[in-house]
């Protein structure tokens, strides 16, 4: 079932995921191969929110805009 919703190789932005929904969506998105932008407002925020990704082979990044 993983192949059928692979995201192995794809770059995901979303858009407030420092927090709440999107961090969630962000995090759940990552364990299906994608590499995860983390997005904030705030720099802090978003380093912040890199550091508590779950381990298991995810690539987070943080940028902000």
């Amino acid at each position: 079932m993983n192949d059928l919703f692979s995201l192995a190789g794809k770059n995901i932005l979303i858009t407030g995921s420092a927090q709440g929904i999107g961090f969630l969506l962000a995090t759940g998105l990552g364990k299906y191969g994608a590499q995860i932008i983390i997005n904030d407002i705030t720099a802090e925020r978003a380093e912040l929110a890199v550091e508590k990704t779950p381990p298991g082979g995810y690539s987070g990044r943080c940028r902000t805009f």
